[in-house]
């Protein structure tokens, strides 16, 4: 298992928009469950916590092949202030990140899929993995337990609870990922690169 402990709570308003049983999976979702895991909570099957996840992450315009559905689906209630992680642990330093582990820790919080933000970055979907793997390891996120976990949205936990993002920047950028403006922006990348390489993902 991964080696921090969190809490996921939720703004009131989404029981009036979500059942109870898709309220659950939302809340096991951003405590890092895995599918597997869910499933065996909620007594459904694995299919049904998919549907579920999928159903949930539409509903906030997310789209398959250019957003990871669980961290889009994350993301967007973090940014709209509809979910709030609490943990006891301390910040880590990110300074020495340098500017490409940089740029792919920023997309993944704005909750891209590999193809897109390899498409942005004008890399291969291996050099992103590639990158996501180092922030694997910095933020000692358990790969090998997918079993249990999702590491992916682990690892999309821990750099909101262990780093200082800059969240109203971020926002502006999870805005700017949309369906229809992920398309532009593969096609003329360079002024998004720029606003994102425009702050360093810290306050200060």
């Amino acid at each position: 298992m991964s080696d921090f402990y969190y809490e996921a709570y939720f703004d009131p308003e989404l029981a009036k928009q979500f059942t109870l049983v898709r309220l659950t999976v939302l809340e096991l979702l951003a405590l890092g469950y895995s599918n597997n895991n869910m499933a065996l909570e909620c007594e459904v099957g694995i299919k049904a916590i998919e549907h579920h996840i999928t159903q949930m992450a539409v509903l906030y315009e997310a789209r398959a092949d250019l957003h990871n559905l669980r961290t889009r689906l994350l993301a967007h209630l973090y940014f709209h202030d509809l979910m709030t992680l609490k943990s006891p642990v301390s910040s880590l330093d990110i300074s020495h990140f340098n500017s490409k582990i940089m740029d792919t820790l920023k997309l993944l919080v704005i909750g891209l899929s590999l193809k897109s933000t390899a498409a942005i970055l004008g890399i291969s979907v291996k050099a992103v993995e590639y990158r996501i793997g180092h922030l694997y390891d910095f933020f000692n996120v358990d790969t090998d337990n997918t079993i249990n976990e999702n590491c992916r949205v682990v690892l999309w936990a821990a750099i909101i609870l262990r780093t200082v993002i800059a969240k109203p920047e971020l926002k502006k950028m999870y805005y700017d990922t949309s369906i229809e403006k992920i398309p532009r922006i593969v096609e003329n990348p360079d002024l998004f690169l720029l606003r994102l390489r425009g702050f360093d993902g810290k306050i200060g």
